[in-house]
């Protein structure tokens, strides 16, 4: 059963960081506890980028720790450690072990040299993505979005904005444990991207040929979402859970299969994408996608593009869910999008947005499902009708402990819904 009420803290966010340890201070830890990791892993520094928290993690992390440490309430101490240990403990560690400590073959799937003929879903990511930047004047080099060509899949991610202090999307031991066991279907048919055009399924020593493949085939989605976060240093006053619903979007938009495989056998789309797209595309459907993607690459303040009241809305929200739900992960509300569509909902329907308490999240879902029915067409419907049929179709499974998620749904059948179930 959702949450009907929750509590805005009496601290504000900004309060709260106030209270925290510096960023400095915070940096200095990351970089001492990648140090730790890679002293115990035994592997050398020189093979990781510098150790950095990006500003839409660093503010947020901070804003939870002084949470912690301003209202010292039953378990404080508990939580904020939970919090250090899982950013200045867990995924330094996994990071190193991912980038510097992974057997040969993952180290050689990861340094594959990205070459454009062989890869053609990152390809068309990549082509895609500058020229969404482009269309919005957005010409001006973006370093954590670099071109991939000419070097390897490893330097790629290196460049992006969380690499600095996270583990690789998709590349945790266990994926990249599966894809080095994986072998390519004879039947070309099986992966739609691939055909007779691409020398992959006739080179006679295939095994460059196949790690692109399989590379392509599992590590575009996810550095396409890291892509879509752009840069590390942008202002980022959005709660942790629109960002990721931000960049979700932009990815989904840009590329489909990233959360909705094209044909039966499929099964590399980003498991959970469509929970957090769903709330990205609603808010491009109210404010444009143009606007969504200029705010994050920081080229347009994100109170101009949603409105002052949208954007602090959208604070005030995600600081209750926050102080309600106090999760490491710092994503309250993924399982639940329905407060944050109403956001999106009653923007839309150009009502008021100061008129509702943030926490009555009864109240606010109500609010939400009387604008969308009042909400005037957008450009968006119909891809958002579409996209929410490709969910109903979508299956998850684990290849050992590598997630899987593959389609029901034929590209040319009808969908038949049972709305009597």
């Amino acid at each position: 059963m959702p949450q009907s009420v929750i509590h805005l803290p009496d601290l504000t966010p900004d309060d709260a960081a106030s209270l925290a340890p510096s960023p400095e201070a915070l940096q200095h830890d990351l970089a001492a506890a990648t140090l730790d990791a890679l002293r115990d892993l035994g592997a050398p520094a020189h093979t990781l980028p510098t150790p950095a928290f990006p500003e839409p993690l660093l503010r947020p992390l901070r804003a939870a720790l002084g949470l912690e440490l301003g209202e010292q309430a039953p378990g404080w101490q508990e939580r904020a450690e939970a919090l250090r240990r899982h950013y200045l403990h867990l995924m330094p560690r996994l990071r190193v072990q991912v980038l510097a400590a992974s057997p040969p073959d993952a180290q050689r799937l990861l340094h594959t040299p990205l070459q454009p003929q062989h890869l053609p879903r990152l390809a068309a990511s990549w082509d895609a993505l500058t020229s969404a930047l482009h269309s919005v004047d957005l010409r001006d080099p973006i370093p954590e979005v670099a071109s991939p060509w000419g070097g390897s899949w490893r330097d790629a991610w290196d460049r992006t904005c969380f690499a600095g202090c996270m583990p690789p999307l998709y590349a945790y031991p266990a994926d990249l444990d599966a894809y080095t066991r994986e072998r390519p279907p004879l039947n070309p048919h099986h992966d739609a991207h691939y055909n007779a055009r691409h020398d992959i399924y006739h080179d006679t020593d295939r095994s460059a040929p196949h790690l692109a493949r399989v590379l392509d085939r599992r590590l575009s989605a996810p550095l396409l979402h890291e892509w879509a976060h752009l840069q590390r240093h942008r202002p980022a006053p959005l709660p942790p859970l629109l960002d990721e619903c931000v960049a979700g979007y932009i990815g989904v938009h840009l590329h489909p299969p990233f959360a909705y495989p094209e044909h039966p056998g499929d099964d590399n789309a980003i498991m959970g994408a469509p929970r957090f797209a769903q709330i990205g595309q609603a808010l491009a459907a109210a404010v444009g996608f143009d606007n969504l993607l200029r705010a994050q690459a920081g080229a347009l303040p994100w109170d101009q593009a949603l409105g002052p009241d949208l954007l602090r809305a959208a604070q005030q929200l995600g600081w209750a869910l926050h102080a309600h739900h106090r999760a490491p992960h710092l994503l309250p509300g993924a399982d639940d999008p329905s407060p944050w569509l109403a956001l999106a909902w009653r923007r839309l329907a150009k009502d008021p947005l100061d008129d509702l308490h943030p926490g009555d999240l009864h109240a606010l879902r109500a609010a939400g499902q009387d604008a969308y029915l009042r909400a005037p067409a957008t450009p968006l419907d119909a891809r958002m009708t579409l996209d929410a049929l490709r969910a109903l179709h979508l299956r998850a499974t684990c290849s050992g402990a590598s997630w899987r998620v593959t389609t029901t749904r034929h590209p040319h059948e009808p969908s038949h819904l049972d709305l009597q179930r």
